[in-house]
């Protein structure tokens, strides 16, 4: 037996290793660009430059002294990712400007404002890329529309000064994907699309299509360019962990994600090729080159390389943008002489072929002169032992994903400083006072039971050896309790530096104003307690709110209506009902953070809500028992402990330089995008409004 499991632990490496080199082609490590090119003067032009390879690529560049502009179309990604970029290389000159290549109008008015605004252009990265059905602004296939057409006509408006900056690059970032494309040019003129259907397996056909494009228009360009300054490259970053797979269904979703944990790797070593293909020098006889793991590829299918194709695609590409005949060298010739890549396609398609009969899912076959018996115990055995590394690899996958730990590096200095924390006798309220009192913080105790929080100071003090935490009454189920609370403390304290919106709940009921007890506790309470500290925040400069939500605000929905006349986000006597309660609350404390960012701006006060992760708390202490009897081991099992959890409040809390990220949302230390739902100015507005007046502030 123990035979048999070495033999199987040995078969799932090899399978690993067997699928990470044969069918998704990625390298036993990824190789790094060498160049050591400074660019101080020079232009680069990054599309999708917000997440992923592009923004890692506009990182490198502006390191080196470049100008960067990230042409982007989502303004706050693309301003949040320039602001991280300057912080992180000290360079100032990284700007974004508004393009969204599913519309031809918006590459011309780019292109339009580049020329009026910048005298040079030294590099054009035409990075970004999706995977999603539909139909762009002017009528064309998404993916055929953003991944090659928008890019086809930037790189032809913008080629004249390309050429008056020389010498300067075309970076195409395409994907080893082209290898499974086609080009139908009768579905393209019929339907302007690559393809029909809109089944996820269609869809990346279509991608798959969407990249051919790709390195056939470098293909020709570079024809095209012969006798200019300009050079260009088509290149494979590598399989990469980035958000390119967003908009796929959910199982999908899930699946990408596994195989991208399993196989694939970050983002930094993604761009590497992008970074070689825009920076090495020496390669400018390699024009035209499809590019992969820094080294141009001789082995390319030879559709990739079928010059009618190229030419076919680049002319009917100029008709859908309006270009007419477009030449961007005197005399257009087709290439002549010897093929760029050695190999042949048919010898390409036969090693794919063998390599697919090779990939074969392996069947487990009987014994041959075993008994039946023993068979099934053998069929039995690896059964188990498949599921055992099923399981195995989705707790992996979970503890890094879901599950995922992050450690907060702020060190601002918290002597003098006071700080309120709500709930902070125990969980991540308590973890959060540990860590402040520990940098010398005057921490206070803002809870509910007398016994529990006085238990936690004592605890508290002993580890820390501060003498500076003292617990207050608030229950934040009474409105009345909150005034009594901010009266008493107004009084008591001079300064207030930070205000930890921690305590909540998950349970049933109403609190003593007659409001839902979720809605009461975790957002009403808390936006009253804010509303009367905010003078006292903004007298001592520099105060932040940290608002505690949680990633189930993606569920949540607000019936504002509702609200305002039955007081409560939702009612009932089962669990899922009080569930949902709770999802809609903390939709509320984004919402509210979101809005009090708007009202604060101009002041020196910041606010910011968190997940804290899946933590092990006594948040559900008033679930049923057979309910505890469930979470409790997977909580054992998978959820964060108390300071794992508090890590991104205390980064929210202490990491200098986040102020312009001021109404935004952070998990595992770091600014997520939040739900369309949950930036909603005209909700968050009016929950704000009912809010003041529920709690008679109006």
């Amino acid at each position: 037996m123990l035979l048999e499991l070495l033999l199987f632990a040995a078969l799932l490496v090899c399978t690993y290793f067997f699928v990470q080199a044969f069918v998704l082609k990625l390298p036993r490590c990824q190789p790094r660009c060498q160049s050591a090119v400074k660019l101080h003067g020079k232009t680069a032009i990054v599309t999708g430059a917000n997440t992923g390879i592009g923004k890692t690529t506009a990182m490198d560049l502006a390191r080196r002294g470049a100008r960067v502009i990230l042409a982007c179309r989502d303004r706050r990604r693309a301003e949040a990712a320039a602001q991280e970029i300057i912080q992180e290389t000290g360079n100032s000159q990284v700007i974004f400007m508004q393009l969204d290549l599913a519309s031809l109008k918006s590459v011309r008015s780019f292109a339009d404002d580049f020329l009026r605004s910048e005298s040079r252009l030294d590099l054009l990265i035409n990075n970004a890329g999706v995977i999603i059905d539909g139909k762009t602004e002017d009528g064309f296939g998404m993916i055929f529309g953003v991944n090659h057409l928008g890019h086809f006509l930037l790189t032809a408006l913008l080629l004249e000064r390309l050429k008056a900056s020389g010498p300067s690059r075309v970076v195409n970032v395409a994907s080893l994907a082209y290898e499974r494309g086609t080009v139908d040019f009768n579905c393209l003129t019929t339907q302007r699309d690559l393809a029909l259907g809109n089944s996820d397996s269609q869809i990346f056909k279509k991608y798959c299509h969407s990249k051919l494009c790709n390195v056939l228009f470098t293909h020709e360009l570079a024809k095209r360019l012969d006798g200019t300054d300009v050079t260009c490259y088509s290149l494979h970053p590598g399989g990469i962990r980035t958000e390119i797979g967003r908009n796929v269904g959910f199982w999908w979703g899930l699946v990408v994600k596994l195989v991208m944990f399993l196989f694939f790797v970050d983002v930094e070593s993604g761009a590497q090729t992008t970074l070689h293909c825009a920076l090495e020098p020496g390669i400018e006889h390699l024009s035209g080159y499809y590019f992969s793991m820094c080294a141009p590829k001789m082995d390319m299918e030879s559709k990739a390389r079928d010059d009618a194709a190229a030419k076919k695609l680049w002319e009917l590409s100029e008709s859908f943008c309006g270009l007419g005949t477009f030449r961007v060298s005197g005399e257009h010739q087709s290439q002549s002489g010897p093929s760029r890549t050695g190999r042949t396609g048919a010898s390409r398609d036969s090693e794919a072929g063998a390599a697919g009969r090779t990939g074969e899912a392996p069947q487990v076959r009987p014994i041959r002169g075993a008994p039946l018996q023993v068979q099934d115990q053998t069929v039995t055995m690896l059964q188990l032992l498949l599921l055992a590394a099923v399981v195995l690899g989705g707790y992996v996958f979970l503890t890094r994903t879901l599950f995922r730990r992050a450690k907060c590096k702020g060190n601002a200095a918290m002597g003098g400083k006071t700080v309120i924390i709500t709930g902070g006798n125990t969980g991540i309220g308590k973890a959060t006072a540990m860590h402040l009192a520990k940098k010398g913080a005057r921490v206070i105790l803002a809870c509910r039971n007398r016994s529990k929080a006085e238990a936690a100071i004592a605890d508290i003090q002993q580890e820390t050896g501060s003498t500076d935490v003292l617990y207050m009454q608030l229950d934040l189920a009474s409105l009345k309790s909150v005034r009594c609370f901010t009266e008493t403390f107004l009084k008591a304290e001079s300064r207030l530096d930070l205000l930890i919106n921690n305590a909540g709940l998950v349970a049933d009921g109403r609190t003593e104003d007659g409001f839902g007890i979720e809605f009461g506790v975790n957002h009403l309470g808390h936006f009253l307690l804010t509303h009367l500290l905010l003078e006292r925040l903004k007298e001592d400069g520099g105060g932040r709110v940290v608002t505690l939500s949680s990633m189930a605000y993606r569920w949540g929905h607000i019936d504002l209506e509702a609200l305002a006349v039955n007081k409560h986000l939702g009612t009932g006597r089962y669990s899922w009902q009080f569930f949902q309660a709770y999802c809609n609350s903390k939709l509320c404390n984004v919402l509210f953070t979101h809005e009090l960012a708007k009202r604060l701006k101009g002041t020196n006060v910041t606010c910011y809500s968190v997940h804290p992760g899946v933590v092990r708390t006594e948040l559900s202490r008033h679930v049923s028992l057979w309910q505890k009897v469930f979470i409790e081991p997977v909580a054992r099992l998978l959820f964060l402990d108390p300071e794992a959890g508090a890590q991104t409040t205390l980064h929210c809390a202490l990491q200098e330089g986040i102020e312009p990220l001021s109404g935004r949302y952070f998990s595992c230390c770091g600014v997520q995008e939040v739900c369309a739902h949950a930036r909603d100015d005209t909700v968050a507005l009016k929950l704000w409004e009912v809010s003041e007046e529920l709690c008679g502030l109006a």
